[in-house]
Formats: C-alpha cells, structure tokens, sequence
C-alpha cells in the first residue's frame, strides 16, 4: 500500500513540475539566399521531377528526381 502512494506522490509531484515549468518556445531559423545557387550541373546534366531533397551534415544538397517525365522540348541541348 505504502508503494502505491509513494508512486502517486512522485507522479503528481512530476505532472506539478511539467505544469509550471515553462520554457520559451524555439525561435524561427533563420536563412540566407545564395544567389550563385544552383551551380550549373556537370556533363550537361538534367533534371527531371524532383521527388526528395535532402541536406548532409557537411551541406551537400542531394536530389532523387525521376527523369522520364522530360518532355522532348526539355532536354534540348544547352
């Protein structure tokens, strides 16, 4: 019985303290627009439909795209 009310105490106690502790909420990132980005692609690369982006930890953007849906007026040579 003792058990039961020592759990009851610690968890009113732990919903007390989440109640009052307030904390700030998170700022809004902040961003820089890159005007030289995107670099233009090597080997006369295209892209298609981009399906996913992603960002590593040293920056580097990576793309999934799905070539197909490239019309003929698209992938004219530049």
């Amino acid at each position: 019985m003792r058990t039961q009310f020592r759990w009851i105490v610690m968890l009113a106690v732990m919903a007390l303290l989440s109640i009052t502790t307030s904390t700030a909420p998170p700022l809004a990132p902040h961003y820089d627009v890159d005007p030289a980005w995107p670099k233009p692609l090597p080997n006369r690369w295209l892209l298609g439909a981009v399906a996913g982006v992603a960002v590593d930890s040293s920056d580097h953007v990576w793309l999934v795209h799905r070539p197909s849906p490239l019309q003929p007026n698209e992938t004219r040579s530049i």
